[in-house]
């Protein structure tokens, strides 16, 4: 499943795809890589922001690099629209 959101991010032309996890492990052998969550784009808070967990998440976030993003990706975010899909 998660193979198939990361297929389907590429032919959408995202630069980025983020998790957050408990198993660490499962994403790092996907090309996943542990980032701070300080280091995620403010959209990302937007989005975890109604979390009730969100003042101590204990989630890993963790980031897989799709392509190198445009200048304009890298000025703006995103030029595409933001929606978190949950993997259990």
């Amino acid at each position: 499943m998660a193979d198939a959101l990361i297929d389907i991010a590429r032919e959408l032309g995202v630069p980025t795809v983020y998790a957050f996890t408990y198993v660490q492990g499962f994403f790092q052998k996907m090309g996943f890589r542990v980032v701070e969550h300080r280091e995620l784009p403010h959209k990302m808070f937007n989005d975890c922001k109604n979390c009730p967990k969100f003042t101590a998440c204990d989630e890993i976030a963790m980031l897989r690099q799709l392509r190198e993003p445009t200048a304009e990706e890298q000025q703006a975010g995103s030029t595409l629209p933001s929606r978190p899909i949950r993997i259990v």
